[in-house]
C-alpha cells in the first residue's frame, strides 16, 4: 500500500524560515532537543513533541526529502489539501515515515549521546565559545546604564584578579566569577564577554586617570 504524505509545517516546528541553511536547521533540532529530549522535558507529551522535532529534521536536512517537501508544502498550500495520494507523493510519505521512525531511535538515545553523535559535539563546542564572546543570538541592546554598570563591575572584577595573582586567596576568585556570570545576563539573555571586556578597560582607565589626578593634586598641593 502507498504511503500518502500528511502535510505538517516542519519549518514551523524547527522554528526556522524556508531558506533556512542546514547549519541553522541543525542549530533549530539542537536547541529544541536540548528542551523536549524525554531526558530534560517532563511534559507528558514530551515523547511525541520530540518525535515531530526529530521527523522535522531528518526531512529537511537531507537536500533530497527537502526539496520534495518543498514541493508538495506548495502544491498543498495551492489546493488546500492536507495530504495527497497520488502516486508522485507517495515516496514522499515513505520518506516521512524513515523520517518518523529515525526520530523514534533518536528519543530511544540519551540527550548526551544525541548531542555527539548525531548533532556533532565539536559543533557544539564551537558555537559555545562563539556564544560566550558574543551573547546570544537575541540579546538585548546594552544601554548607558548598562555600560555604567559594567564598568562598576569590570572595577571588582579587576580588583578580584589582582587580589587571586597576589595570593589573597580563593574567596576573591569565587566572587569574581560569580560577578563575571551575572554581569554577562541581562533579562535572561547572554550578552556574552566581549561588553565586560570593553566596559573594564574603560572603566579601569578612566579609575586609572582619577587616582593619577588625585595624587597630582596632592603633590601639587603639598610642594608649594
Amino acid at each position: 500500500m502507498e504511503a500518502s504524505a500528511t502535510l505538517k509545517d516542519y519549518y514551523a516546528i524547527l522554528g526556522v524560515s524556508k531558506d533556512a541553511t542546514f547549519e541553522e536547521i541543525k542549530k533549530a533540532f539542537r536547541d529544541k532537543a536540548k528542551k523536549y529530549h524525554p531526558d530534560v522535558c517532563k511534559l507528558p507529551d514530551a515523547h511525541e513533541r520530540f518525535v515531530e522535532i526529530g521527523e522535522a529534521y531528518e526531512i529537511l536536512g537531507n537536500p533530497d526529502t527537502r526539496r520534495e517537501y518543498d514541493e508538495f508544502l506548495k502544491y498543498a498550500s495551492q489546493n488546500s489539501y492536507n495530504t495527497y495520494d497520488d502516486y508522485t507523493y507517495s515516496d514522499f510519505g515513505q520518506a516521512q515515515e524513515r523520517a518518523k521512525a529515525q526520530a523514534e531511535s533518536y528519543a530511544k538515545m540519551t540527550l548526551e549521546d544525541l548531542i555527539v553523535g548525531v548533532v556533532g559535539l565539536a559543533v557544539e563546542a564551537v558555537e559555545a565559545s562563539v556564544q560566550f564572546i558574543v551573547g546570544d543570538d537575541d540579546r538585548p541592546e546594552l544601554t548607558f546604564r548598562d555600560w555604567v554598570r559594567l564598568g562598576i563591575q569590570g572595577i571588582f572584577i579587576t580588583f578580584g584578579l589582582i587580589m587571586c595573582l597576589t595570593g589573597a586567596g580563593a574567596i576573591p576568585g569565587i566572587m569574581l566569577i560569580r560577578a563575571v556570570i551575572y554581569a554577562m545576563e541581562k533579562d535572561g539573555k547572554s550578552i556574552g564577554i566581549g561588553p565586560i571586556i570593553k566596559a573594564t578597560i574603560i572603566a579601569d582607565l578612566i579609575l586609572i586617570g582619577i587616582i593619577a589626578l588625585i595624587f597630582y593634586s596632592l603633590y601639587v598641593y603639598y610642594s608649594y
